[in-house]
């Protein structure tokens, strides 16, 4: 495909998205009625709240494959919650013996997943207006839409701050955490290092975004390195195919940075296991 076309295309997708904007409520939250649960979104959210409202659901293929792990009981960690799709997915699975722990620095996102817990008599979430990070503390935060994402350097350089903290430190008093999911845009690698202990302590399968162009600007970490320190962590890696759900086996450096550039979006989702 052409650069002059992909710029057309970028063109057209940014005047749609727009234009849907002027038409629709603006931030208007609706209560939508999915399968499993209920949950507040808004119509001008394209990025995710007007997808669920479309499709009624959300990333599948991470759900498909995370949702056996979630049975009664378990403690699942949800970094960059966004409006709490995964978070209410998993508190309508655990059930009350289980608990989530929901991290979502965008105060309006907390907003909508706090009134969504509500709307389903979930009293197993516990909601942090926080994000997470290596080093905890103010930091610079960007966003698009409900997506959001720490912006490095100096935080009052950014529109916006946020207040960090590191998991080692902030879940030290928490004995059992099953299923981490983490999605913030490639501050991963920075939440990564601040969760050497807790990995260590708990063992729990993690579900991870990996956008190896991002990793660099947000976490000072390359693509490879991200990989690296999960698998000396003790982790076997795999990528989530949209289509086929998890690699059958544990998959090298040069498999899934294959995937990513077939995939098209520049980002795939793995599944990291306790080796």
């Amino acid at each position: 495909m052409s650069s002059g076309l992909v710029r057309r295309l970028g063109r057209i997708a940014f005047d749609y998205r727009a234009a849907l904007k002027r038409l629709l409520p603006v931030r208007r939250a609706v209560l939508l009625r999915l399968p499993d649960f209920s949950m507040y979104v808004r119509l001008d959210d394209w990025l995710v709240g007007a997808r669920i409202a479309l499709r009624r659901r959300y990333e599948p293929h991470v759900i498909a494959a995370m949702r056996p792990l979630l049975g009664p009981g378990t403690v699942m960690v949800d970094i960059g919650a966004n409006v709490g799709y995964h978070t209410l997915m998993a508190a309508s699975l655990v059930g009350r013996a289980g608990k989530v722990i929901a991290f979502e620095p965008a105060s309006d996102n907390c907003v909508l997943l706090t009134r969504s817990l509500v709307a389903n008599g979930f009293d197993n979430v516990v909601v942090h207006t926080l994000a997470v990070a290596d080093v905890a503390g103010l930091v610079g935060f960007v966003m698009d839409e409900s997506n959001g994402c720490i912006n490095p350097g100096d935080p009052f350089a950014s529109a916006m701050q946020v207040r960090a903290v590191v998991l080692d430190a902030f879940l030290a008093d928490e004995r059992r955490i099953d299923v981490i999911k983490m999605d913030i845009e490639g501050s991963e690698g920075r939440a990564l290092r601040g969760m050497h202990g807790l990995l260590h302590r708990c063992r729990p399968v993690l579900f991870t975004e990996f956008f190896p162009s991002a990793l660099p600007w947000r976490s000072a970490m390359g693509a490879e390195e991200y990989l690296d320190e999960l698998r000396a962590l003790g982790y076997s890696l795999a990528v989530i195919d949209r289509e086929s759900g998890p690699a059958p086996t544990a998959q090298e450096n040069r498999e899934i940075l294959a995937q990513v550039a077939a995939d098209g979006r520049g980002y795939v989702d793995l599944v990291a296991r306790p080796a």
